[in-house]
């Protein structure tokens, strides 16, 4: 098996940029909901305006939850970087213990 070296404290702070990056953009979107008035689609058509305003609804939600979804991964990935930057320390400090300064 080949050793895996791990920066626990810069991976952590990369993946909470993407996380803070994530939130941002989310909040953007958030901020931007369409808007497909009746009149845009013509006079005889207010009826497929509506039902276009609905699919655009849909779509911006299904966007919103993404949004929601993926910084989620993120801070668990960040959650996830922690726990073994802390079992690391533990397991170093048991090992200085027995063996001598690692």
């Amino acid at each position: 098996m080949t050793d895996v070296f791990l920066d626990v404290g810069e991976d952590s702070r990369a993946l909470q940029s993407v996380a803070e990056g994530v939130r941002a953009s989310h909040t953007q979107h958030a901020a931007l909901t369409p808007h497909f008035p009746p009149h845009a689609a013509g006079k005889a058509f207010a009826g497929h305006a509506a039902r276009l305003q609905a699919a655009f609804m849909t779509v911006h939600e299904r966007g919103a939850l993404r949004f929601a979804h993926a910084e989620s991964v993120a801070q668990a990935a960040v959650a996830q970087f922690t726990a073994v930057g802390a079992a690391d320390d533990a397991n170093a400090a048991q090992l200085r213990g027995v063996g001598g300064a690692l």
